[in-house]
């Protein structure tokens, strides 16, 4: 796998997906999204790997917090979405001094998928 949205890397069991996109702030476009879909769905044909985990490094110093959002935002939601479909989640500071949040999921793609979806509707 060779995506362009973000970073893939495989390490024994783990995979890993990075989003390290500051410059459109990690959004998640219909182009990500397809991308992390085919992604995700390729995993399930890959046995050898049994858990994901998704980081998302956008450069600040500053760690990220959750806080309420509205459903017409169009920022803020990223670490309710992380919160509502991962298994555990933190941040960690880099070396350069930014802040980086991980995520790790131990169901199946196909349901994370689902998850995400049913998440960021409206309700």
């Amino acid at each position: 796998m060779t995506p362009r949205s973000f970073r893939y890397e495989e390490r024994g069991a783990v995979a890993t997906v990075t989003l390290d996109r500051p410059q459109s702030l990690n959004a998640l476009t219909f182009d990500v999204y397809r991308e992390l879909t085919d992604t995700f769905r390729a995993l399930a044909d890959r046995p050898g790997v049994r858990a994901v985990v998704l980081t998302v490094q956008d450069g600040s110093p500053v760690a990220p917090v959750m806080s309420a959002s509205q459903v017409m935002d169009t920022h803020g939601r990223g670490l309710l979405l992380v919160d509502r479909i991962s298994h555990d989640w933190g941040v960690v500071e880099e070396a350069d001094g930014a802040a980086s949040v991980w995520a790790s999921f131990l169901t199946p793609p196909v349901t994370l998928l689902s998850a995400v979806a049913s998440t960021s509707r409206p309700r």
